[in-house]
């Protein structure tokens, strides 16, 4: 039994396509390169648009049109503001008009704008990507027993106390890095998400990004990669599986009663 309310659930996803239908419409007018990302990518091919329980959009903009973005975008309803905490920097859409109560909890109505860049092929950039992000479950993969895994996770969690490999310092690696190449002119065939954004950063080859090619969400045609299925298993995996029942929830909100008010 869930907590929240699939039907105010239902109209929470709504408002926030009303949202893409505004971003898209705008990047498309003004020659800003977009497309659909992560949930909301994977909702369009699995599902024809959201996945049900699904409670957030998510789409990527270069990183170059990102200022122009914010600078010219202007709506009654909605603003683009930008997320900077911690460190973590990525952009947001909200509405003026529309927020979220979570339980006794007041949360913005807002869809996420994340920022990619061009990479070059390098192991030093790959092995410090890898480290950071370095998850259990990926630790499962190539460990043979539970001894090894915890062994490995514990040694994780005491270099992520030093200097040398706290996140800070690793996304300095990354972004010296990044700077040298394009200070050399060295061809960048990869793209993937700025340094700054707190995630993995996943590698996709330019080829399977572009030429983008449209596709349907909730029966509106967005810009999304050309090779979905490439795209989509190197963040999922096996991205048509579906996640066990009790998984099936709001990422964001979680599973708490959920009511769509006016501010």
């Amino acid at each position: 039994m869930y907590n929240y309310d699939r039907d105010e659930l239902r109209k929470i996803q709504e408002k926030k396509l009303e949202m893409l239908v505004d971003i898209a419409s705008f990047c498309e007018n003004n020659n800003i390169t977009y497309w659909l990302d992560s949930g909301t990518l994977l909702g369009a091919i699995r599902h024809g648009g959201f996945i049900p329980w699904d409670d957030d959009i998510d789409i990527i903009v270069m990183e170059k049109d990102a200022k122009i973005l914010k600078e010219k975008y202007r709506s009654e309803n909605f603003e683009i503001v930008n997320t900077n905490e911690e460190g973590i920097n990525f952009y947001k859409v909200i509405s003026k008009k529309d927020q979220v109560q979570v339980g006794e909890s007041i949360a913005e109505l807002d869809i996420d704008i994340f920022l990619v860049t061009s990479y070059p092929d390098s192991y030093a950039l790959k092995f410090w990507n890898s480290f950071f992000h370095l998850k259990k479950n990926r630790i499962e993969k190539f460990s043979l027993t539970l001894f090894f895994t915890n062994i490995l996770i514990n040694l994780k969690r005491k270099l992520e106390k030093t200097k040398l490999f706290n996140y800070k310092n690793i996304e300095k690696k990354i972004t010296c890095i990044l700077d040298k190449a394009k200070n050399k002119n060295i061809v960048m065939e990869n793209i993937a998400y700025t340094p700054d954004c707190g995630f993995h950063l996943i590698f996709w080859k330019k080829k399977e990004i572009f030429p983008l090619r449209k596709i349907k969400f909730e029966g509106v045609e967005f810009y999304a990669p050309n090779n979905y299925d490439i795209y989509l298993k190197k963040m999922y995996y096996s991205y048509m599986d579906l996640p066990p029942k009790e998984k099936r929830i709001p990422d964001h909100y979680q599973d708490k009663e959920l009511k769509l008010i006016k501010k």
